[in-house]
């Protein structure tokens, strides 16, 4: 499996539209083939800093989304608006993986301190 992280540093103020816009236009699309799993995490120490992780079964598959028509067409005209310069993306191949069983409420009690929201 490979992983996708990428931080960037959204404008002063910009993060509640930035993230619905992340939702409309990348959560709100069907799945890319390979993906597994996809995370818009906002940092609680810096409130212009954020990260998305995204799991995908093969390189080639990840490469090829962020390769796409989709990518340059449909999504980044709407996040690039919201974004600094100070953005960077790794690819990270997976070494070692820990799957914990996940709470039947634990995205009920995210949404209710203000996060979590599934797509």
């Amino acid at each position: 499996m490979y992983m996708r992280v990428t931080k960037g540093r959204i404008k002063t103020g910009c993060w509640e539209t930035y993230e619905a816009a992340y939702v409309q236009h990348v959560e709100g699309k069907p799945a890319p083939p390979g993906l597994l799993g996809r995370w818009l995490l906002h940092s609680m120490v810096d409130p212009d800093l954020g990260f998305s992780l995204s799991l995908w079964e093969t390189q080639e598959a990840m490469e090829a989304y962020e390769r796409s028509d989709a990518v340059r067409r449909e999504i980044l005209p709407h996040l690039a608006p919201f974004l600094t310069s100070e953005f960077i993306a790794h690819h990270c191949d997976v070494k070692v993986q820990a799957i914990r069983a996940i709470p039947s409420d634990a995205f009920e009690r995210l949404d209710e301190n203000g996060g979590g929201r599934q797509a």
